[in-house]
């Protein structure tokens, strides 16, 4: 196995449990307007940065009679509330970030949401501090699928792509990293995801970070 110079880790379904509550709030959200969540519909946007998500539930949905704007304040608005309450790291996500700290790996965060909710997501969790380099769809002109971010970010650690591995659980994600040359080790929701879509992008694909880790450690 490769020895990787970094490790970059996305946010949302990586290493925190947000997915869920993402569709708790988009679920609401839909109701109020006399709609059901659809599934099939949502496992398109898996992974989708909020300003392209919500143009996206706008036409799905055919809410174009509600201003667009309105849509994504109301729902940042229930996420945030969401977010204080109930964020859970992901199976193995506190182990492997506290092996890279122990070995020393340098580790960025690279997710499609904002950098307020980046912040948001991870101030209640034990390791925020030992991972100051976080970055945000902000910070470039295309989110992902594009390889803008994690192409920013390779550069910001001083790194070329093909010596870092990206670990994403979307394959929005998962093409971002790819694209920019990038080995990816895949996470896939066994619920929401087309488990053969993923292997046709990448062969890495595991069960947790549980799995993730066993297989860093063998290369050490």
């Amino acid at each position: 196995m490769t020895i990787f110079k970094a490790i970059i880790l996305d946010m949302d379904g990586t290493l925190v449990n947000t997915e869920k509550l993402w569709k708790k709030a988009e679920k609401a959200m839909l109701s109020k307007y006399g709609c059901t969540y659809d599934t099939t519909i949502h496992a398109q946007f898996l992974g989708m940065a909020v300003h392209e998500f919500i143009p996206a539930v706008h036409e799905a949905y055919d809410l174009l009679h509600i201003p667009a704007d309105e849509l994504d304040a109301e729902l940042e608005s229930s996420v945030m509330v969401l977010l204080e309450q109930e964020t859970q790291p992901t199976s193995g996500a506190e182990a492997l970030i506290q092996y890279i700290v122990e070995h020393e790996i340098p580790v960025a965060i690279a997710s499609n949401s904002s950098h307020k909710m980046i912040w948001a997501t991870l101030a209640n969790q034990r390791w925020l501090d030992v991972i100051p380099q976080r970055f945000s769809s902000d910070d470039v002109p295309n989110a992902k699928p594009a390889p803008d971010l994690y192409l920013h970010v390779v550069e910001q650690l001083g790194f070329l792509p093909e010596n870092c591995l990206a670990i994403e659980d979307s394959l929005t994600g998962i093409r971002s990293a790819t694209s920019a040359g990038m080995t990816c080790y895949a996470l896939p929701d066994a619920e929401l995801a087309d488990i053969e879509a993923y292997h046709r992008i990448t062969p890495h694909v595991f069960a947790s970070l549980v799995d993730v880790l066993k297989l860093i450690k063998s290369s050490h």
